[in-house]
């Protein structure tokens, strides 16, 4: 099936949400993989933020997304979440590319996300090629 990227639409975060806390919650092992970030509202507050600069892939739904969030001459991206389905079909890939092309459109200086560490299939490698700055969430227990 073809995979589109384009720009996220206002109708559509509510599928991505649920794509978001899915793939987050699988990936860190909830029984409840839904459960991921409680009530917090990740996508529905970068979308309003900056809508131009949230993209989605799409299959036959919303398979994954992608969104920037700009300071000046800094920016980051995420989250980006993939469903479960599709992992390992190079999807990430295709939602940092609309993403890399913001960073040059706006000049941006410093340019990081926010990854897990500890996992290959966020492609440190990749992130890391591209010049990223990689902030790794600290352990506060």
């Amino acid at each position: 099936m073809e995979v589109l990227i384009r720009q996220l639409q206002e109708s559509e975060i509510p599928a991505a949400d649920r794509v978001f806390r899915l793939a987050f919650g699988t990936f860190i092992g909830l029984p409840d993989p839904m459960e991921f970030g409680g009530d917090a509202n990740f996508i529905q507050s970068r979308w309003h933020a900056n809508p131009s600069a949230a993209f989605a892939a799409i299959a036959d739904r919303i398979i994954g997304s992608n969104l920037v969030t700009r300071w000046g001459s800094c920016a980051s991206f995420g989250p980006l979440s993939v469903h479960p389905d599709w992992w390992n079909q190079k999807i990430a890939q295709r939602l940092i590319e609309p993403v890399v092309e913001c960073f040059n459109t706006w000049n941006i200086q410093q340019a990081g996300l926010f990854t897990f560490p500890n996992s290959s299939k966020h492609e440190t490698a990749l992130y890391l090629k591209l010049g990223l700055t990689l902030f790794y969430p600290c352990n506060t227990s």
